[in-house]
């Protein structure tokens, strides 16, 4: 999404964003025509940006980060945007790219996704890596870790409630 311009329309961010990328000819009507069939956004993208919701903003930008094929592509939780048709649809087409010889790196905590296209992971903690390995063993590290936070978490929430006292709403 860096360089997309609130004031622009979707259609003139694509067209721009697919310049900066350095495409033009035949290259870049391909990738125009390809943002414009997946998106999806019919006479939407022709609104100014600032106007799309987070989930039309997502779709924007993943298509046209995913228009040609990257060396390396970052995404960042990109799936959590949108609903089960636009993932589904990002899915299949970051499976394309990956299989195309894309190295991707994905940021996201969602362990379902990570497993979907990940081989190795690499789990942050407080900004230092805190395991580096294989998906598997390291996804079921990391779960592990977080059923455990989770629980000692929900006995110092509850204590935190039940200390509360009494809640009552102003009568007006």
């Amino acid at each position: 999404g860096i360089g997309f311009h609130p004031e622009f329309t979707g259609r003139q961010n694509i067209d721009a964003t697919l310049q900066y990328f350095g495409l033009h000819g035949e290259a870049y009507q391909a990738a125009m025509d390809d943002v414009i069939r997946f998106v999806e956004l019919g006479k939407y993208l022709d609104q100014p940006y600032s106007t799309y919701s987070l989930g039309m903003q997502s779709r924007t930008q993943f298509a046209v980060a995913t228009a040609f094929r990257p060396d390396i592509l970052l995404i960042d939780e990109i799936l959590g945007a949108g609903d089960g048709y636009f993932a589904a649809k990002s899915a299949d087409r970051m499976k394309k790219l990956i299989g195309s010889g894309c190295t991707m790196i994905l940021v996201s905590h969602s362990a379902v996704t990570i497993e979907m296209f990940c081989e190795r992971v690499i789990w942050l903690r407080d900004g230092r890596i805190h395991r580096d390995g294989p998906a598997k063993p390291v996804l079921a590290e990391y779960e592990q870790e977080m059923e455990t936070l989770a629980q000692a978490g929900a006995g110092v929430r509850a204590e935190a409630v039940d200390n509360a006292g009494p809640f009552s709403l102003p009568v007006s």
